[in-house]
């Protein structure tokens, strides 16, 4: 069975898989960082989720659900780098 604690942020480069994407828009960081702070509208430009939404707080420490078919992934924020 895998450890699914939350980690450090340090954590990050000794992780096991890591996904990587890049894509360059017209929006400001600010504009950015307002879209993926809006969890519920998630599936609307992300395809692959059926539902998503914060669960509690903000910043380091919140956490939010995503919707993955009928599977439902529960993440805590390890970094929070607004409004990057």
């Amino acid at each position: 069975m895998r450890d699914l604690t939350p980690k450090p942020a340090e954590w990050i480069d000794r992780a096991p898989v890591k996904f990587r994407a890049s894509r360059e828009i017209a929006a400001t960081p600010e504009e950015v960082w307002s879209a993926l702070c809006d969890h519920e509208r998630w599936p609307v430009w992300f395809s692959a989720l059926s539902g998503a939404g914060a669960t509690g707080g903000e910043g380091i420490g919140s956490t939010r659900f995503v919707m993955v078919g009928k599977d439902r992934i529960d993440e805590t924020f390890v970094i929070w780098d607004e409004p990057r």
